[in-house]
């Protein structure tokens, strides 16, 4: 078939593959399935990351997507206006990102200020800076937890409810504050807008940014 004739994804195979049957030294591939459907985006990531590691060949990967980014890279550069910003093995950066550009980019964590945290959790840490919370390490509950010196328990009102599949993000308002908390998608705790809940944030889980 011409070229015009085939799908997105198969014009990308078959990009990949004359790129590969060169046999290059690095492999530079730019953004390469950004105009993909999500499905054989998927697909095609695996089928990279096993060609990779079948032919051994330096692969660098351009992508604006933090997901693919995680999935794909053996080691993720990070970079903003030319300067590489952070750069490690995948999970490193996520868990350890080292500014805010970079922990709101890989990992939608929630950015709040020392003075919010320290007003909402009656802490007394420095007042200047910000801290970063992964919403996957807050706890939810209807119940006021036992109190923890090694967490912080805040108390707020479900504002928003929003459904990722496997996975459920509620936003929480406490105060004038609010914090975003993914949990496991069980049909058993699910919570509303408007109800009360407490949130149990772990004090390792705040970064200083």
């Amino acid at each position: 078939r011409y070229p015009y004739q085939l799908s997105g994804g198969e014009q990308q195979r078959v990009a990949l593959a004359r790129c590969i049957v060169t046999e290059p030294k690095v492999l530079l591939l730019d953004e390469p399935l950004s105009a993909i459907d999500a499905k054989l985006r998927k697909s095609l990531q695996a089928r990279i990351r096993e060609i990779h590691k079948e032919l051994g060949m330096t692969s660098i990967f351009v992508t604006h997507d933090q997901d693919e980014a995680m999935s794909i890279s053996d080691t993720i550069h990070f970079m903003r206006e030319g300067i590489i910003e952070q750069s490690g093995p995948p999970l490193e950066i996520y868990s350890h990102p080292q500014n805010i550009y970079t922990a709101e980019f890989i990992g939608n964590y929630n950015i709040l200020t020392n003075s919010d945290l320290s007003s909402l959790t009656g802490s007394k840490r420095r007042l200047n800076g910000k801290v970063a919370i992964r919403p996957e390490a807050i706890e939810i509950s209807l119940q006021k937890p036992d109190p923890k010196t090694s967490s912080y328990t805040v108390r707020g009102y479900i504002s928003h409810v929003l459904p990722q599949g496997n996975i459920i993000r509620y936003t929480a308002r406490c105060s004038d504050v609010l914090i975003k908390v993914d949990v496991l998608f069980k049909e058993t705790d699910i919570y509303n807008v408007g109800q009360e809940v407490y949130l149990t944030i772990s004090q390792k889980g705040c970064i200083p940014m």
